[in-house]
């Protein structure tokens, strides 16, 4: 099949597998009309939809029964991550609708405004710090256990072909005449031969199988498929940053407008009013966090360290280009 027909082809079966999915969809819909439940489904992703929000990955049973064995589970921490994240993004999301709706200008509100503001990019720069973490954390593992896993395999594809090599001398060699010495002879060699290479290779494979923490090949197979799921959700973790690195830069730029915009005269109220309320909001992003089964509480403070200092910079960044453009005036 030439490029051309199987890129034909392959848009037939998108078209097809897309098809099928809103008949299911409108199935599901139909059922759920008739037992009168308010709940819809679509068949449409969330890029189809045009929603920022990330969905979550398939779980499965395996997973499942890790989590109620009180085991975490990777997929499932990716969920609840994934979920956390976009909590986090309706809230930052329904704090910028709100700024740019801004109608009480007094300084305690510019200041809990801004306070809170702050306040949500410290939990965007954390997610986005816990996220890398993670990647970073399931990119050693896949680049580690890759490489032997691989090994695994060609060892137990040599193993194979030896043992059928071996039985295939061996039919050769019982088939042969008792009289016929010298090829009997040197059958047996072979064989012999073939017996200590694949008892070699059966110590290789325990050895490998040691090492992936794997008792049989059925294991094996199992911890293979694992690590292709750590390379699926990776992805996930890449969209997720993307989004994040976003948000951030959105909020980042829309804090900074509103601090810019505060008068020289109510700065030293609005700085009080924010230390204020500052180990308030605190207190309530603590609590927000109650709710994760991890928490890294070096990378809350780093976050923390990272938007202030952002902020200061981009804002003395700012105050420099004004300071600029009012001497320019001036000379004019």
């Amino acid at each position: 099949m030439d490029k051309s027909a199987f890129k034909s082809y392959s848009q037939a079966v998108a078209t097809a597998v897309l098809d099928w999915r809103e008949a299911w969809a409108d199935a599901v819909n139909r059922a759920l009309e008739e037992k009168q439940q308010s709940a819809r489904v679509t068949h449409l992703s969330h890029a189809a939809l045009g929603l920022d929000e990330q969905p979550t990955v398939h779980e499965g049973s395996q997973a499942r029964s890790l989590e109620l064995q009180g085991i975490k589970a990777d997929r499932c921490e990716l969920n609840r991550q994934i979920r956390a994240d976009n909590k986090l993004l309706r809230e930052l999301k329904a704090q910028l609708a709100k700024l740019s709706k801004v109608v009480e200008n007094t300084v305690e509100h510019i200041a809990e405004t801004l306070e809170r503001l702050r306040s949500s990019l410290i939990m965007l720069q954390y997610r986005l710090l816990v996220n890398r973490k993670r990647a970073d954390t399931w990119k050693r593992q896949v680049n580690y256990y890759r490489p032997i896993l691989q090994d695994y395999h060609a060892v137990t594809q040599q193993l194979a072909d030896k043992k059928s090599e071996q039985e295939n001398l061996q039919v050769n060699r019982n088939v042969l005449s008792p009289l016929q010495i010298n090829q009997r002879r040197q059958l047996a060699e072979q064989i012999a031969a073939l017996t200590e290479e694949i008892e070699e290779l059966r110590s290789r494979q325990a050895m490998i199988l040691h090492n992936l923490d794997c008792k049989n090949n059925g294991e094996a197979k199992r911890f293979g498929s694992y690590l292709d799921k750590l390379e699926e959700m990776q992805e996930k973790l890449a969209t997720q940053r993307e989004i994040h690195t976003q948000q951030l830069s959105i909020g980042t730029k829309q804090y900074l407008e509103i601090e810019n915009a505060i008068h020289a005269e109510d700065a030293a109220a609005v700085y009080q009013q924010g230390t204020a309320v500052r180990p308030i909001i605190a207190v309530e992003r603590e609590q927000a966090l109650l709710h994760e089964s991890r928490v890294d509480d070096a990378a809350i403070q780093l976050a923390e360290q990272l938007v202030d200092a952002k902020n200061k910079y981009s804002y003395n960044k700012a105050n420099q280009r004004s300071t600029v453009r009012s001497r320019t005036d001036r000379a004019r």
